[in-house]
């Protein structure tokens, strides 16, 4: 049976080089040098004979003019200085700390991201530390909306644990209608009255999986609902899964997590955002928004299940 290319060999983005690259920058400082200081434009879409067709519109990266998405005629642009400018008035509000740590222009501009860290790091376990994160979120293409995305990150070596703030996913979503701007301030104020009891709320569960110790034979059995269950594998695709996150279990650098579920939940996150993507912008779309996002909110609701 194989064994998996841990993320210690695998050559993907370092999450520490990825840290030490956005040190000192502000949003907008981030967002210019990823070349997304940009507003998506709407053209009008004819048929190669030239007939208009009503109700649709294309949506172009002005630096590019490469199309992002067909749209219909309700979908309204915002600029991507929207994301720069929210975290920073989220820090400001909040009376925060923020300190960039990645930004993203993927898939020619669909999508555009920035993150940061917003506060301090707390610490989970005696030299374990896990840092607060906010996302905002363009989508350009017409398939995503407006949004801020809250995760604590855990980062270990070139691995960064990620898990989303429960009960914050739900909370910031504004479609690319034309009352976008009235919906992102109300969805904003929305952010502000949650943010800090969630994150609370969600270190103190962190911090209950730590204190409740697990056995190998426990981890098996939560692999196992994370591969047939959460990630939907079956039969020999399964073993191998389960076979795959044994193997990131014991590799040394979750040692630091403990022999617990705050440990086989890192062993899960890790495995969910890490493995199975064709290339980084896949794997970094997915867990921006997609699917690795849902399958890790499922593993911590199902950690906390198993270790009650």
């Amino acid at each position: 049976m194989r064994r998996i290319n841990t993320r210690s060999s695998r050559p993907v983005r370092n999450m520490v080089e990825g840290l030490a690259r956005w040190e000192g920058k502000t949003p907008l400082q981030s967002l210019a040098e990823i070349q997304a200081d940009w507003e998506p434009q709407t053209v009008g879409l004819q048929t190669m004979d030239g007939i208009t067709v009503d109700g649709k519109k294309a949506v172009v990266n002005p630096l590019t003019k490469k199309v992002l998405g067909i749209v219909s005629d309700g979908w309204r642009p915002m600029h991507n200085r929207v994301i720069a400018e929210s975290i920073t008035e989220l820090g400001e509000a909040m009376e925060m700390s923020i300190n960039l740590t990645n930004a993203y222009n993927l898939n020619g501009g669909n999508l555009v991201c920035l993150e940061a860290q917003i506060g301090n790091s707390v610490e989970i376990v005696p030299g374990d530390d896990v840092m607060p994160i906010v996302k905002c979120i363009q989508g350009n293409g017409g398939n995503s909306p407006l949004a801020f995305s809250f995760e604590i990150m855990r980062l270990v070596c070139s691995n960064g644990m990620r898990a989303p703030v429960e009960g914050m996913s739900a909370i910031f979503r504004c479609k690319h209608t034309k009352n976008i701007e009235t919906r992102y301030s109300w969805n904003f104020d929305g952010v502000l009255k949650n943010f800090s009891v969630m994150r609370d709320n969600m270190i103190e569960k962190f911090r209950k999986l730590a204190g409740r110790s697990a056995s190998d034979a426990e981890a098996r059995m939560f692999f196992n609902e994370i591969a047939k269950n959460v990630r939907g594998d079956k039969d020999d695709k399964a073993d191998q899964t389960i076979s795959d996150m044994i193997d990131v279990w014991n590799h040394p650098r979750q040692l630091s997590a403990g022999r617990n579920y705050w440990g086989l939940l890192n062993t899960a996150t890790e495995y969910l955002q890490h493995y199975g993507f064709r290339n980084d912008e896949q794997m970094h779309l997915q867990n921006i928004n997609g699917s690795a996002v849902r399958m890790k909110d499922e593993a911590f609701r199902l950690a906390i299940s198993m270790a009650a």
